[in-house]
């Protein structure tokens, strides 16, 4: 397939993850994409943000740390997480095939489909790290599972996610977390602006979030 045509075929792809909506439109999607996946986004869009929120989460905690990686997908980046040595890796995602592809990088200690809109299974305070990377973005994911996202990860732990820009306020990022905030279950560490893409705006905020050591909740 020439240049030009794959970067169609991104673009195209692109395009419709942003317009599905719901569960069952995002879980058809990501399926039907699952073996695509990596060449759209890494070859064809120059896809940046994986590796800029695992070296973030690495810059943060030490690679000892039980992580969870949110809307794991193929595994983009636990890559590399796993190149930075962390090597205690779990991952979760609603598309069965997505996982079938992560699998088959043998980085992961456990991967598990679940649904983020709905309770997790997981104990309380389980991880000291979590990452999410492409999740809370249009037509995905709102800000709805961060108090459960709180929940299981270990005091003094680290999260570190992106969101898009245009949903921070308008999907409810802004109010939880600082709701979160209050009740001293997720504390900003460090939020910055920053592209997604080798080229293209800064469309998203880069985040960094501690769980205090005392918590009041």
């Amino acid at each position: 397939m020439s240049e030009d045509k794959t970067m169609d075929k991104a673009k195209q792809f692109l395009k419709e993850a942003y317009q599905v909506d719901g569960n069952e439109e995002i879980d058809v999607f990501y399926d039907r994409w699952a073996t695509d996946y990596d060449d759209q986004m890494e070859t064809g869009l120059g896809y940046q943000s994986p590796e800029k929120v695992a070296r973030l989460l690495g810059a943060f905690c030490q690679p000892t740390a039980r992580v969870l990686d949110i809307g794991c997908g193929t595994g983009l980046a636990a890559k590399w997480l796993y190149d930075l040595g962390f090597n205690n890796i779990d991952g979760i995602d609603l598309s069965e095939a997505m996982i079938g592809v992560a699998r088959e990088r043998e980085i992961y200690t456990n991967l598990l489909q679940m649904d983020l809109l709905q309770p997790l299974p997981l104990e309380t305070d389980s991880y000291s790290a979590l990452m999410c990377t492409g999740t809370f973005t249009h037509g995905h994911v709102d800000a709805t599972p961060l108090a459960e996202l709180s929940r299981i990860l270990a005091p003094d732990g680290i999260f570190a996610f992106t969101v898009h820009r245009d949903l921070w306020v308008e999907q409810g990022f802004e109010q939880k977390l600082a709701e979160l905030h209050e009740t001293c279950r997720l504390c900003e560490v460090q939020r910055k602006s920053g592209s997604y893409f080798s080229e293209g705006p800064d469309e998203g905020w880069f985040c960094i979030y501690r769980k205090p050591s005392s918590n009041t909740s």
